[in-house]
């Protein structure tokens, strides 16, 4: 039989895993391998590299896998609600997403858009889907300028809809005083970002339930316009508790990239790997692929206090003379594995972490 204690005791080591599988099968077949524990959501998902995944299903799989079948074992009503689900993820800071199509509550926004007059061409406005929550930044996909009759009718018509809320920001999706139901055109959202229209948010994984416009698109009469995305009275379709998600998204992406084994020992224990950081700049980390490796705890350890450190080329392991316990004389030109996926450890990284490694050296007494 589960416990709640044992449920809540679940931690970052049990569940990451977990998540990396499910982004490696896709939803279909994580819920196909798993039938009889896990079933689609219908109202919390968890948010982790830029994808919305089934809660629940997450958590009962992370539960067997450290557990065993007690949860797989009762009947459905007899599982873990699904508010001890988000208690839980929230703890460890896992981004909760709490959707529900049947209360699908929209912002009326006192205005009506022009006439849409750019011929032979799709009005950058669609009808929100009732399953549909905004994509994050980094799923917009347009990373270029784009500078069209249609984009231009676009960015007027926010501009427009930013004047009606007095606010710098645009619900993602909304209705205008003429009772039409209306969503952003993501494209045009990812070129408005590229054209300085709108502001880019630093959190490329964080979904978009508002637009910001920017200091020069709202231009000096506007700028007076809230800086409060609440100020006009949203009611938010989508709740969401978000905290490190720079942080999740790269330790699952490590996790995928070297296939779930550590990348010096080999080692392929879900609860004992670690999404190490190669290089740390004004004590913040860079979460790009290029500056992290998949390693064993004990070997993470070593890496961040200086003890070992890597070939100039970044295939092997150079030991520190202070490390002198036998149980890891192994690691002393013990070859660094590739990713199977995305690029490998960068050149610039590994010499930082170098130059760190022989500053350490010098400095012992």
């Amino acid at each position: 039989m589960w416990s709640e204690r044992d449920f809540l005791s679940l931690d970052e080591d049990t569940i990451e895993p977990v998540i990396a599988e499910y982004l490696d099968l896709g939803r279909d077949a994580f819920l196909r391998r798993y039938s009889g524990l896990a079933y689609p959501a219908r109202t919390h998902f968890l948010f982790a590299a830029g994808e919305l995944l089934d809660a629940k299903a997450v958590a009962f799989v992370a539960f067997e896998r450290r557990f065993g079948p007690a949860v797989r074992e009762v009947p459905p009503s007899e599982r873990p609600h699904t508010s001890l689900v988000a208690r839980l993820l929230r703890r460890l800071d896992i981004t909760v997403v709490q959707y529900d199509a049947g209360r699908l509550v929209l912002e009326v926004i006192p205005t009506v858009l022009d006439t849409y007059d750019v011929s032979d061409e799709k009005e950058p406005f669609s009808q929100p889907d009732g399953r549909r929550v905004p994509p994050a930044v980094s799923k917009l996909g347009k990373d270029h300028p784009n500078f069209q009759p249609r984009q231009q009718w676009f960015e007027r018509q926010i501009t427009r809809l930013a004047e009606a809320r007095q606010s710098r920001f645009v619900p993602w999706q909304f209705k205008t005083s003429d009772g039409k139901a209306r969503r952003l055109d993501q494209g045009c959202v990812g070129f408005a970002m590229a054209n300085g229209f709108l502001v880019m948010p630093e959190n490329r994984e964080e979904l978009l339930h508002f637009v910001e416009l920017s200091a020069r698109a709202l231009g000096e009469a506007q700028s007076s316009l809230s800086d409060d995305p609440d100020d006009a009275g949203i009611v938010r379709t989508v709740t969401a508790t978000t905290s490190r998600p720079g942080q999740r998204s790269f330790s699952v992406n490590v996790r995928r990239a070297y296939a779930h084994q550590c990348a010096v020992t080999g080692c392929r224990t879900p609860q004992v790997l670690e999404a190490a950081h190669i290089g740390v700049k004004s004590g913040i980390d860079d979460n790009r692929m290029t500056n992290g490796i998949l390693l064993r705890k004990d070997i993470h350890g070593l890496l961040d206090a200086l003890l070992i450190t890597f070939a100039p080329d970044g295939r092997s392991i150079v030991v520190s003379d202070d490390l002198d316990d036998q149980g890891y004389e192994f690691l002393n030109g013990a070859a660094v594995t590739e990713p199977v996926r995305g690029p490998r450890p960068g050149a610039e990284n590994i010499q930082q972490h170098r130059d760190r490694f022989r500053l350490r050296q010098h400095r012992r007494p």
